[in-house]
């Protein structure tokens, strides 16, 4: 399914702290301050982090915060924050994905984890808890002699500013990384596996967060690194976030339960929001992609193919579009354009029209469409070399 990154908000009648010096500082303050806590201070917590031992042995733990709050009402209130990458914490790595089956082995698991790191909660408190932020995924095996680096220089050049609040887009990390974000939103599609070799050299290089149980993957298990893996992920950074766009793909799901985990952990949901964010780059995939990889002439003759009944100049300007939106992308050469958004608005559909020979960017494009129809999860084993 796929689903990374998860954030919960456990209330206070839905867990019991029973080893506090687990925390830094230790939560004894907190759980025994009741409405003492002066205005100055109307805000405390403690956290309780994995340990470098909990790596060593190869466990993956959650990050846990214990907050002590007054809210408005002059009410003192404890909450629990639980962050965790769900995948790692089933297989100690995100290349596996999970599905909707494995939910109960999440919550027995997580609630396991969680004991261990001296905090106690019932498998129907983790069921029904409050979602914060939620990070859909999706790893994409792509084909034999294709580049992600091909595919995300493409995906850069889509003008989205029409399609998505966004704040800023970056495309980084040599070329393995692109992503737009706002404030609460981030969409991202990098090199999973050039993620994780940055990742050996530096954590602070890395996209992915909690990259430490991962580290040693590339030299234990035997990966085909010629397998290109393709990660898209959608990042959620709050309620307001969450809400939004479940109104928008299942309205009739919120009543009541919407940021409810249960309701969050689901296969068609992760794939409704991946493919709504797929949608303005599989918009515009005939525009920037059909010059890719082609010498001027080449275009020349494909065009001509294409429109045996077209007119010279005609002809000349499709190629000449062409050409510059493969060197600046659409947004780009939109800004260029100086006549009229009338004329502006046909090219584009001539474009559009044209069925000129796939580049291997198209195919790349391609093959996440195919991914995102299809929404089967990966496995590890389907990376590793053959013959191993």
């Amino acid at each position: 399914m796929m689903i990374d990154t998860i954030v919960l908000t456990l209330q206070a009648d839905q867990f019991r702290v029973i080893k506090p010096e687990k925390f830094k500082p230790n939560a004894k303050t907190i759980l025994g301050l009741g409405n003492n806590l002066s205005r100055s201070e109307s805000h405390l917590k403690a956290v309780c982090n994995p340990t470098k031992a909990d790596a060593s042995q190869g466990l993956y733990m959650p990050r846990m915060t214990l907050n002590g709050r007054i809210d408005s009402g002059g009410r003192y209130s404890i909450t629990l924050r639980v962050e965790c990458s769900l995948p790692k914490l089933i297989y100690g790595n995100n290349f596996d994905e999970l599905t909707t089956a494995d939910f109960e082995r999440v919550l027995d698991t997580l609630s396991d984890r969680m004991a261990c790191q001296g905090v106690i909660t019932a498998f129907h408190d983790l069921k029904y808890a409050e979602t914060s932020a939620v990070h859909y995924s999706k790893n994409i095996l792509l084909g034999e002699g294709m580049a992600c680096s091909s595919v995300l220089h493409t995906l850069a050049k889509v003008n989205i500013n029409g399609w998505l609040d966004v704040a800023k887009t970056d495309y980084r990390n040599g070329g393995h990384l692109y992503k737009i974000h706002s404030n609460d939103f981030e969409l991202a599609f990098y090199d999973k596996v050039k993620d994780l070799e940055k990742a050996q050299k530096s954590p602070k290089r890395a996209y992915e967060d909690d990259v430490t149980i991962q580290q040693s993957l590339l030299k234990q298990t035997d990966l085909d690194r010629k397998k290109q893996v393709l990660r898209m992920e959608a990042r959620f950074g709050s309620r307001r976030k969450i809400r939004e766009v479940m109104e928008r793909l299942q309205p009739k799901a919120m009543a009541g339960t919407a940021l409810k985990f249960e309701a969050l952990f689901s296969e068609s949901l992760s794939q409704q929001v991946l493919w709504h964010y797929w949608k303005p780059y599989q918009a515009s995939v005939p525009i920037i992609t059909a010059s890719a990889g082609k010498s001027t002439v080449d275009l020349y003759q494909q065009v001509l193919i294409a429109k045996p009944n077209a007119k010279d100049n005609q002809i000349l300007k499709l190629v000449a579009a062409y050409t510059i939106i493969d060197e600046i992308g659409w947004a780009g050469f939109k800004s260029l354009w100086k006549s009229t958004d009338r004329s502006l608005s046909r090219l584009r559909k001539d474009v559009q029209e044209l069925k000129l020979a796939s580049s291997v960017a198209v195919l790349g494009f391609e093959q996440i469409e195919r991914a995102l129809c299809q929404f089967q999860p990966l496995r590890l084993a389907m990376l590793e070399a053959k013959g191993k």
